[in-house]
């Protein structure tokens, strides 16, 4: 089982869109135990609001 983790500094990201980078990690469910750890940058993050959608909120 895969579990992705959004972090930012050096604790949990409470956002996926603002995080500055991803931890995947793989997990035995049977043994519960973690196999694998993978640290990743997450992407520039463009904010993107269609045209006449803040009208709406």
């Amino acid at each position: 089982m895969g579990i992705a983790i959004p972090i930012t500094g050096d604790c949990l990201g409470q956002h996926f869109g603002h995080c500055q980078r991803f931890a995947f990690v793989d997990i035995d469910p049977e043994r519960r135990k973690i196999v694998s750890t993978t640290e990743i940058e997450a992407p520039e993050h463009l904010a993107f609001c269609p045209r006449g959608s803040r009208s709406s909120m």
